[in-house]
């Protein structure tokens, strides 16, 4: 029996001497909505067809639902909540954040509120004490209304929290100092006395360079990365023409610029699957084109999950149509154990990150692991 809680440590001996986009990672889309339920309120992301919709039909009972159960249906990604799937071999989250209206926090949000997104970093945390050679990748995206006092605040709490738990794009070269100027080479494991050492940062590297020991040497065992928003600069930037990467505020963040997630935006498996054909075949371009020019490559996600529309009409379809999903579990039950079986032919190829609703609806964890051995 799969020990999922410990999978990576498991099998050192195959993912040890890759890098971290090499190694097949399941994920799950719309992480942390788990919570959201018939008292869920309005998330600022929601779009205004979609508040009208929701208004409209507030008041009608559906047979044996709320209003409220029904709507929450449509915003409720995942059935499982972080800990749960962090033992249960998921090592990407997709985090869709807001601002709370009433109060100055960062939430997880999918046109409804579901959870503050500390919830989620502090099951982080704790699994990863627990188990010390998993690597997880959070992906903090979209911030619905959060400006840039929150974003400072909120930036400041995740550095005090996760500490050297993050791994920073840029590695510290630490080389010992020597009589004579002899220089042995680079530590990765950046240990020894601070006095005799001497710290160069180099910013044309991340750690992305490094292979899954090189990491493991380290403490860091969390990739943060934080989309930037507009004006508001939180995380780095890369110019990938010219191999830089710029360190931002927070430099152990991760700009948005080292992951290629493409949002397939279909509601039809066949569409869907076309889709994850054409994104699988794109990456395997961009990884020989960027090691052919010695750029940094960046993570990738293959979404797998079909998407109702933002406007609220899918949701609106399922109460004057029987025959249609009346939920994203519903949708998730024609489309995850397609998706998965799909995802089975891509064997022979570079994989990375994949994501879905409802991942325990197929042998998704166990069809995505087995490209690493």
């Amino acid at each position: 029996m799969t020990d999922y809680a410990n999978w990576m440590g498991n099998m050192a001996s195959s993912i040890g001497s890759k890098y971290l986009w090499q190694v097949g990672l399941p994920g799950t889309h719309d992480s942390g909505t788990e919570p959201i339920d018939n008292n869920s309120k309005l998330g600022p992301d929601a779009t205004d067809q979609f508040k009208e919709v929701y208004k409209h039909y507030s008041y009608y009972p559906f047979g044996r639902m709320t209003a409220g159960e029904y709507f929450s249906g449509w915003c409720r990604s995942q059935k499982y909540n972080t800990a749960d799937q962090l033992k249960m071999g998921i090592r990407y989250f997709d985090l869709r954040a807001c601002k709370k209206s009433d109060a100055d926090e960062v939430w997880i949000t999918h046109s409804l509120l579901a959870q503050p997104i500390a919830d989620v970093c502090w099951a982080v945390k704790d699994f990863l004490k627990k188990h010390p050679k998993e690597i997880v990748i959070l992906d903090l995206n979209h911030f619905a209304k959060v400006g840039q006092d929150l974003h400072t605040e909120f930036g400041h709490w995740l550095m005090d929290t996760f500490g050297d738990l993050l791994i920073p794009p840029t590695f510290e070269d630490r080389r010992p100092i020597l009589a004579g100027g002899a220089n042995p080479g680079p530590d990765l494991g950046g240990g020894g006395n601070p006095t005799d050492y001497e710290v160069v940062t180099e910013t044309k590297i991340t750690l992305r360079d490094k292979t899954i020991n090189d990491i493991w040497q380290t403490p860091g065992r969390v990739v943060f990365i934080y989309q930037n928003v507009q004006e508001i600069k939180i995380s780095g930037s890369y110019d990938k023409d010219k191999n830089v990467y710029t360190p931002g505020p927070f430099p152990k963040f991760w700009p948005k610029q080292f992951i290629d997630s493409k949002w397939p935006q279909t509601m039809d498996n066949d569409d869907l699957k076309k889709s994850m054909d054409d994104n699988m075949e794109l990456r395997q371009q961009v990884i020989k084109e960027r090691q052919a020019k010695n750029q940094v490559v960046p993570f990738f996600v293959l979404q797998c999950q079909n998407t109702p529309t933002s406007d609220g009409c899918t949701a609106a379809n399922g109460i004057t149509n029987p025959m249609a999903p009346h939920s994203l579990y519903g949708l998730a039950q024609r489309t995850t154990p397609v998706t998965t079986k799909h995802i089975k032919t891509y064997k022979g190829k570079s994989v990375n990150c994949f994501i879905t609703d409802f991942f325990e609806l197929a042998d998704y964890v166990d069809t995505i692991l087995a490209f690493n051995n």
